[in-house]
């Protein structure tokens, strides 16, 4: 290829002469290079000298523009997909992310965002840039068709969203292939194949889970989830027919799904009832036992109406002279005593446990 070779920084034109580049991004122009060095260390100048960090910034454009080098996209929250940003170039003086993971892709794969990342002088950048996509023009090309990996993809165009967001086919159907041997063959949303791409996910943690509920849902969610990842109570939560959305909450209070025969043999209810039961509990903080639901059914309550969230923190911010008191314990007094004034005379009182509640005969 040709690059226009200026001999001043002032200079808006240059002659052209050839630039050869090797496989292994090593590069040969007619100047001896180690020569106008040391004439640049006196003064000297030619636009030449600036073709490495050019050369650095185009490859990896090259492998961003081919999708074989990732963006390095994250995503920050709901609508909110950030790179990391990069002095001098636009992007740095964003106070937020991107609304979709392909606008943020896109940014990345700039000219301008490249040359700035890696201090390459932008003009000399452009010039290497326009010849080597020229050269693979082919590998850089949106697929055109892809229906094997396209029948994975849940929505239309979707493969074409990935594309954008800076995902390769082949990088889809890997993911496909990992879902498939968990037992999930059906097509599956954009939103599962860029968490794996852009997020945080533990495949085998994965696949060891989604292996107790083989589903497109349990397979979004799995892929969803932040570390840490450890066990497989997310598996076993989602096989009992638990929502997604509360496994986090009964993980976070060490509910353990042995419990719920246990509950649902004791209490003569159904094993539905005592996963409802402690599944509300968990969404205000608490991990409920036997004693409780026992101490709440003999006084005729219903334990699947726990305390508001709210509630529990505000009287454990009261706390006086109670000491160390337990979430749930607090929750279920809560519940037992009909509001915080009468929880907060049994506390008072030295009633900090159900279990003491009920040794005392409380609660008629």
């Amino acid at each position: 290829m040709e690059v226009e070779c200026r001999t001043s920084r002032a200079a808006t034109r240059g002659k052209r002469h050839g630039l050869t580049i090797y496989p292994d991004w090593s590069f040969e122009t007619p100047h001896d290079l180690a020569a106008e060095r040391v004439a640049a260390a006196f003064g000297g100048y030619t636009s030449c000298l600036e073709l490495e960090g050019a050369m650095a910034a185009v490859r990896e454009l090259l492998g961003l523009r081919a999708r074989l080098v990732p963006p390095g996209v994250v995503r920050h929250a709901r609508d909110d997909w950030r790179i990391k940003g990069v002095e001098r170039c636009r992007c740095s003086q964003r106070k937020t992310g991107w609304q979709t993971a392909a606008a943020a892709a896109t940014h990345a794969r700039e000219i301008e965002h490249i040359a700035h990342k890696h201090q390459a002088n932008l003009r000399q950048t452009k010039l290497v840039a326009e010849g080597v996509l020229q050269a693979w023009g082919a590998q850089v090309q949106r697929p055109s068709r892809n229906a094997e990996a396209r029948q994975h993809v849940l929505e239309y165009g979707g493969l074409d969203q990935m594309w954008d967001a800076g995902v390769h086919p082949d990088r889809v159907l890997e993911i496909a292939a990992l879902a498939a041997s968990a037992g999930v063959w059906a097509a599956l949303p954009v939103r599962f194949f860029l968490s794996f791409v852009y997020g945080d996910v533990d495949e085998e943690w994965f696949s060891q889970n989604l292996a107790y509920v083989p589903t497109v849902e349990a397979a979004t969610w799995l892929a969803a989830q932040t570390r840490p990842h450890t066990g497989t109570l997310s598996g076993q939560w989602l096989q009992l027919g638990v929502s997604p959305s509360v496994v986090s909450s009964l993980i976070a209070v060490g509910a353990a799904p042995n419990d719920i025969d246990a509950f649902a043999r004791a209490m003569r209810r159904s094993p539905r009832w005592a996963i409802g039961v402690v599944s509300r509990w968990a969404q205000v903080g608490c991990r409920v036992n036997l004693t409780h639901l026992q101490a709440l059914a003999a006084q005729g309550l219903d334990a699947s109406r726990p305390p508001s969230a709210t509630a529990i923190d505000d009287l454990i911010a009261r706390r006086r002279t109670w000491g160390t008191l337990a979430r749930a314990d607090v929750g279920v007094l809560l519940a037992l005593a009909g509001g915080t004034s009468p929880a907060m005379r049994l506390l008072d009182k030295g009633v900090t446990t159900v279990e003491k509640y009920v040794e005392l005969g409380l609660g008629g």
